[in-house]
């Protein structure tokens, strides 16, 4: 495995917190039964996957489209006061 994909799927884990969201999942499920449950957590899981590889391959399109802009970079950020340019 790569350094960058174990740096990806670390952000987004701590991005998406499922240990944490484990327990509500639970609680909003409560009552149903685990046939059901699989199934709300799996089409739970194909949403999100959808929507991340979405802005994955197009959210820099679709915010360069509304005018935003990512310029940090780790060069600009040790050039001092990177704190001013990004207000």
């Amino acid at each position: 495995m790569s350094a960058d994909f174990l740096t990806a799927f670390a952000i987004l884990f701590v991005m998406i917190d499922p240990i944490g969201l484990t327990p509500l999942f639970a609680a909003l499920t409560a009552g149903t039964d685990q046939k059901r449950r699989i199934g709300i957590a799996l089409r739970a899981v194909l949403v999100a996957a959808v929507i991340l590889t979405l802005f994955g391959l197009a959210g820099d399109a679709l915010l360069k489209s509304v005018g935003i802009s990512l310029p940090a970079s780790p060069e600009m950020l040790h050039q001092g006061n990177a704190h001013q340019r990004f207000a």
